[in-house]
């Protein structure tokens, strides 16, 4: 169990695609919750735990080797900025300069920075 906080809990579902052209393949869906604590079935069925006033991970099970707190917040601006700023608001915690932006500037940002890579 987690002391009260500021977190962000992304998790994915893996299942497969059983019917039409993708027949086979696997389907991934996503969810993300704002939580001011994190419950034992969050460690233990979430990808992502993010202590948002910190800026750390709490876990990270996510496949990408080297995902870095960044990158994941990039993913959730692009998802869910709307809900995202309302939360950081709520905990007094820092907005980052993307979501100050307009989306079409933060996805130029984006990609400049795949580029660099």
């Amino acid at each position: 169990m987690s002391s009260k906080g500021a977190y962000l809990i992304l998790t994915h579902v893996h299942q497969p695609i059983n019917k039409g052209p993708n027949k086979g393949k696997m389907q991934t869906h996503e969810s993300c919750e704002f939580v001011d604590r994190y419950k034992t079935k969050h460690l233990q069925g979430s990808t992502i735990i993010m202590d948002v006033v910190k800026r750390e991970f709490i876990k990270n099970t996510y496949r990408q080797d080297g995902l870095t707190y960044d990158q994941v917040e990039e993913h959730v601006i692009k998802g869910y900025a709307d809900k995202y700023t309302t939360f950081l608001e709520l905990v007094s915690a820092p907005i980052p300069e993307a979501l100050l932006l307009e989306k079409e500037e933060v996805e130029k940002l984006i990609e400049e920075n795949k580029e660099e890579e």
